[in-house]
């Protein structure tokens, strides 16, 4: 994951074709040096979410 990569937010209990679109426009990195968190900016806004749940276009 990079800064500017499209992703797919995942929803629990939505299909995956409702799913919201958005770009990553910062990385939170672990004490560990691996990326846990992005920001990331969305048609409805601005979004703070774990790496586990997305998904890279």
């Amino acid at each position: 994951l990079k800064v500017g990569s499209v992703v797919l937010m995942e929803e629990t209990g939505s299909p995956r074709l409702r799913w919201p679109m958005g770009k990553i426009v910062k990385i939170h990195g672990g004490k560990d040096g691996l990326v846990r968190a992005v920001d990331l900016e969305t048609a409805t806004g601005k979004f703070t979410r774990a790496v586990q749940r997305l998904h890279l276009l």
